[in-house]
């Protein structure tokens, strides 16, 4: 794999009181090749994983989000390989990573996973995370499943992270 595509995602404010939201979007960038493979990113923002509300009850709270993808094989008919990790984001860690109170005071545990089961943590492949790989021609999505562990006890407001998305072809 030759090149890289990187967007940073993160959740932004505007949800009442108790919420989470995940979205889409501040930077993206790609290097140019003649005739290679290509991949970019669908949309200038998108969300990832959108939690909306957190309750804070005994029962995790899970959400599934899509990572839009367009890829053009160089060769026609033919598909581009590529392989998808994301960043630990603000914790420096890969699990739990932590969403932070807008205007400061509180922290939230969340996770995205590789599977529907929500067993493997999406990362860089190392500390035993998992990345996401796959061949696309033309318009793929790539699914993320977030989860924000039940109990937790935070005060209510917006909360965001940063995670940087790379996907190499």
């Amino acid at each position: 794999m030759m090149n890289s595509l990187v967007r940073v995602f993160g959740r932004m404010g505007g949800l009442s009181s108790g919420g989470v939201l995940l979205l889409a979007a501040l930077l993206w960038a790609q290097p140019a090749a003649a005739q290679a493979d290509s991949c970019a990113f669908r949309a200038a923002s998108a969300t990832l994983v959108d939690f909306s509300v957190y309750s804070g009850g005994l029962l995790p709270a899970d959400s599934t989000g899509v990572i839009p993808l367009t890829c053009t094989p160089a060769i026609a008919l033919g598909t581009v390989a590529y392989t998808v990790s994301i960043s630990t984001g603000s914790s420096g860690s890969f699990s739990p990573r932590t969403l932070l109170r807008m205007g400061g005071g509180g922290t939230l545990n969340y996770d995205i996973y590789i599977d529907p089961t929500r067993l493997i943590v999406w990362g860089d492949g190392s500390l035993g995370t998992g990345t996401v790989s796959g061949l696309c021609s033309g318009d793929c999505d790539v699914l993320a499943y977030g989860r924000i562990p039940g109990a937790q006890v935070v005060p209510s407001g917006s909360y965001a992270d940063d995670v940087l998305i790379t996907v190499d072809f």
